[in-house]
């Protein structure tokens, strides 16, 4: 009963959306006011086949006819005034959603919006004095990968309340965040719950100086799967400021302290400052110096840090530009003291030449490291590490202990799970870090890794690093060819295990050309190292045209091979996607889409494929599309096919 009767009033409010909208929308209801009223109403109907076999020979064969409608509001209101109270409301609500497996579509589309309401309005806009709201409501649903599905409702609501005078500017806001994500295959869940209150005054004594101040206190929750609930109080306080040194700002002092203090069930202290100062000198010289300080206290660690860095640069006509630059770094953390001593110079040439471009560069490097400690396990927070297909992302210690590692992303709210989200894989004295495909992780994102690893007591070494590169381009751009080597070796041993030096002999070799719509590539990387010596093979290939006036394609297709010299392991990864359009007239189209995506290694096969065609109309204000789908996923130990038709209508106003 209940789906029909949302059925019939769908129906009723889309046949008589043209009555209610079909007109300039300007109304006024005593004191509410309307300024725009605008949005969609749509039916669609569909019918979805999927079959799924898994290794155990367990095969499962869904079935499912459904008829939807979507209803979309847009809305600009204000009571009495616009400068007294504007609110702005949009909604986006399906009333017939089946909640069920099928709710995520294996579609190109990342994310289907289930429900969504938001609403924000401002209260003495044009006053000193102002106060913001918010709210926003929703639920979708998004495919990892387009291999994990993953239903996410969303709850924010908040406030804000901004003093503008000529004096100390002062904003106060407040939030609470509420994010659930259950992946519909798996039944992973995570709940994250966040209350902030932030404060921020900004401050000028001059032309030349700005000053901002701002405070934050977090009360964050998490709980993930089967894991025990975390919870931690964190209050930030920090400083930023920007002194102009001469009229054009060339030359300037940027300083940035900041300092955060964590309890809870994760707790730690920490204080960081960065001074940079960068001054432009006569004769095309520009000195730039700076300094950072971090110390991090945690149970049973604590980390002192000094770095100090310059650079002189000098740029020579528009063609050469050289530098020389020394730095100094001295970290003291339990149980060890380390200093680096680097120094070294950079040349850039850059020049026209007949037909084309020529650049070239080279860069040499020296650094001195000692080490003085005791022979003891050693904790790392917060080690940056980005995580991207086809590279190689190593903890930055050997002797790492494995079950030690905990991969989180920057706010440390998102704990990803090994062999889920990512996989370890020994690489002599290192640890690699793999993503696997659909798990939280996405291709190229930044992680951070807390671990501990055994240290050795004492060592010193010298290491030089040579970086060379040159690029030719020619005729207009049409051809590209280009070349990089990188050499890094140690000389000076003292006390050192040579499987912790990170030796590397690598040459880069490549080109590119584009003519018209036509773009493409090949590199060839040869990569020797005691770590991970490798060579790996990637091209590509881009079309982008317009064929006679009404048909546009693009296809984009790419191949990459990656080996592991040592042991032979191979990665592989193929993607193929294309696009095709059709303007039957200006009212109808007929659209192609295709995707093809295969890989395999350790750890991350899968290979996927998908194809959609659509024939969209439009008469006056009503769309009209009738579409078929078909989808086919083997990944690890799943075999997944799916077939969909479907045909939509959808009325704007």
């Amino acid at each position: 009963m209940k789906l029909r009767r949302n059925i019939i009033l769908i129906l009723v409010l889309f046949l008589g959306a043209n009555s209610l909208w079909g007109q300039s929308y300007r109304y006024s209801l005593g004191w509410w006011k309307v300024e725009s009223l605008h949005g969609s109403l749509m039916l669609e109907g569909d019918y979805r086949t999927r079959k799924t076999v898994l290794k155990s020979a367990f095969t499962e064969k869904p079935r499912t006819t459904l008829l939807d409608g979507r209803l979309v509001l847009n809305t600009r209101n204000y009571v009495w005034h616009p400068n007294f109270l504007s609110v702005n409301l949009d909604a986006d609500i399906t009333p017939g959603r089946q909640r069920d497996n099928f709710v995520v579509l294996p579609e190109r589309a990342e994310t289907r919006i289930a429900e969504r309401l938001r609403m924000q309005s401002l209260l003495f806009q044009k006053r000193p004095l102002s106060f913001g709201f918010f709210t926003n409501l929703g639920r979708h649903t998004i495919s990892r990968d387009l291999a994990t599905d993953v239903e996410m409702t969303t709850t924010d609501y908040g406030g804000n309340v901004n003093y503008r005078n000529g004096l100390l500017p002062l904003t106060v806001a407040f939030s609470r965040n509420r994010w659930d994500q259950k992946e519909l295959l798996s039944g992973r869940e995570f709940r994250n719950e966040r209350h902030n209150l932030r404060g921020e005054v900004q401050r000028s004594f001059g032309r030349y100086d700005r000053h901002r101040l701002s405070y934050s206190y977090d009360d964050y929750r998490r709980t993930f799967s089967r894991q025990p609930a975390v919870r931690n109080y964190i209050t930030n306080v920090n400083l930023q400021s920007t002194v102009a040194l001469n009229e054009n700002r060339r030359s300037n002092l940027n300083s940035l302290i900041w300092f955060t203090d964590q309890t809870g069930n994760q707790t730690f202290r920490r204080l960081q400052a960065d001074e940079r100062l960068q001054l432009q000198l006569p004769h095309a010289l520009v000195f730039s110096s700076g300094y950072q300080y971090n110390d991090v206290s945690q149970s049973r660690f604590d980390s002192r840090q000094h770095n100090f860095t310059s650079r002189l640069e000098h740029q020579l006509y528009l063609s050469l530009r050289s530098q020389v630059f020394l730095a100094y770094n001295d970290l003291s953390q339990t149980g060890f003291a380390e200093q680096r001593r680097t120094f070294g110079f950079g040349l850039h040439y850059r020049k026209a030449i007949p037909g084309g471009l020529l650049n070239l560069s080279y860069e040499w490097r020296r650094r001195n490291e000692q080490r003085d400690g005791q022979p003891l396990t050693l904790n790392i927070v917060d080690e940056r590490l980005r995580l991207k297909d086809g590279e190689v992302a190593l903890l930055a210690n050997p002797l790492v202990d494995p079950g030690s590692v905990v991969l989180s992303d920057e706010t440390q709210t998102v704990i990803y799970v090994e062999n889920i989200d990512y996989v370890l894989i020994p690489r002599g004295d290192f640890l690699e870090v793999q993503r696997i495909p659909g798990g939280q992780i996405a291709d190229g994102a930044t992680v951070y890794a807390d671990y501990r690893a055994q240290q050795q007591a004492d060592y010193q070494f010298d290491l030089t690093n040579r970086t060379f590169a040159a690029s030719v381009a020619l005729f207009r751009q049409f051809l590209e060819v280009y070349y990089r080597s990188l050499s890094q070796d140690y000389d000076n041993f003292d006390q050192t295990r040579f499987r912790i030096l990170k030796i590397i002999s690598q040459k880069v070799y490549g080109g590119r050309i584009a003519y018209g719509p036509f773009a493409g590539g090949i590199e060839w990387d040869d990569t020797g190292s005691n770590i991970i010596p490798y060579r790996s093979l990637r091209y590509f290939a881009n079309l982008n045209h317009q064929l006679a006036s009404r048909i546009s394609a693009a296809l984009n297709a790419s191949r990459y091979r990656f080996t592991y010299r040592e042991t032979d392991e191979v990665q592989r990864f193929d993607q193929l996607s294309a696009h095709v359009t059709w303007m039957l007239s200006r009212q109808s189209r007929i659209n192609l889409f295709g995707n093809y995506r295969f890989q395999k290694g350790r750890g991350i096969d899968l290979e996927l494929g998908s194809l959609r065609g659509e024939f969209s109309s439009r008469l006056r204000m009503l769309w009209a599309t009738l579409g078929i789908e078909f989808y086919r996923r083997d990944f690890l130990t799943e075999e997944l096919s799916y077939q969909r038709t479907y045909i939509q209508l959808e009325r704007k106003f």
